[in-house]
């Protein structure tokens, strides 16, 4: 697909065919991090919080097709029998099977290329385990990739959207980046949908100056939502409901300094003060997605954030996200 004439995302230019890759859209991008391309899971699967039981479930190697979640769910203690679950299913995809301590088992179907294995300890009647992603790959080329090297702090990964999974970011869990710009203006994208839990969730956030807490925050009081820019800690004032649905959200910043510009929902840069793409930039704090602090917790499903000079025009890059290459026709909302 090719932008309309006057649609480029360059001034004169026309956007390139899309291809599923999201950099494609974004020519000179600083970072551009997509959920289906390069996701690098953990080693370990993450149990539940309200697993009764000590034994860890470990995974090795690579898949053969396009990565799916996965879920382990003990369905048996006499034996320790498990249900494995791909691509958040209904219906397991491996029933009854017996993961032996130290013993790897490979997985059949969509989890074909991994083998699961199970740790020495107690397993309780259904313990469940879920994979977690430890890497996310920058698409633009300048290598700023998302990590997160903690188990405990890394996001879920879930099924998503056409065939393309997701990173659940539930509670104190987040990833960063070492970013670190210069040049200004620069513009945000993020696409993901809120899962409302609590009264506050960080889509996007990070640590500005000493302190000082900046981000995208969704507040809640009662069935209310409302998106808010936050700078220092103080709300600055309610910008659009929040998206129970894929929603795209971009942001702008147009100067450097602890407070960089930022509007939420249009690319005009604007006098307010926040911070939705991460932390401040001065001294080259790292970037965040997902929760900063315990009171501020991230509740939301990721599948694209980009970091890239301002758009001419965000036709061309709804239109793919919207495409079914992308998410769906009329998957992401605006």
């Amino acid at each position: 697909m090719k932008s309309p004439a006057g649609m480029g995302l360059l001034t004169g230019g026309t956007a390139p065919a899309f291809n599923g890759q999201y950099a494609s859209l974004f020519p000179g991008a600083f970072l551009v991090a997509q959920t289906d391309l390069n996701l690098a899971f953990s080693g370990t699967l993450r149990p539940n919080a309200a697993n009764t039981g000590t034994a860890g479930i470990n995974l090795s190697g690579n898949f053969l097709g396009p990565r799916v979640p996965i879920t382990v769910v003990n369905v048996d203690v006499t034996p320790v029998l498990f249900d494995i679950y791909f691509d958040g299913g209904i219906v397991p995809a491996m029933t009854n099977i017996n993961l032996g301590i130290g013993l790897p088992t490979p997985l059949t179907g969509a989890g074909a290329g991994i083998s699961l294995t199970r740790t020495a300890g107690t397993v309780g009647f259904e313990d469940n385990w879920r994979a977690t992603a430890s890497v996310l790959l920058d698409q633009s080329g300048g290598g700023w990739h998302y990590s997160q090297a903690t188990d405990s702090l890394r996001s879920v990964v879930t099924p998503g959207l056409n065939g393309k999974p997701g990173l659940l970011f539930e509670g104190q869990q987040w990833m960063q980046s070492l970013l670190s710009l210069s040049s200004y203006p620069f513009q945000v994208c993020f696409v993901g949908r809120i899962i409302p839990t609590g009264a506050q969730t960080s889509i996007c956030g990070g640590v500005g100056p000493p302190g000082a807490y900046q981000g995208g925050i969704i507040t809640q009081a009662g069935t209310t939502q409302s998106l808010q820019q936050y700078n220092g800690g103080a709300a600055l004032g309610a910008l659009a409901p929040a998206p129970l649905v894929p929603m795209l959200v971009v942001g702008t910043y147009d100067a450097v300094g602890a407070n960089s510009n930022l509007k939420v929902g249009s690319s005009a840069p604007v006098a307010a003060g926040g911070d939705i793409g991460g932390s401040s930039v001065t001294g080259g704090t790292p970037r965040r997605i997902g929760s900063v602090d315990a009171t501020r917790q991230s509740n939301f499903e990721l599948f694209l954030i980009t970091i890239a000079p301002p758009l001419a025009s965000l036709a061309p890059l709804i239109a793919a996200l919207n495409s079914p290459q992308g998410y769906g026709t009329g998957a992401i909302q605006t």
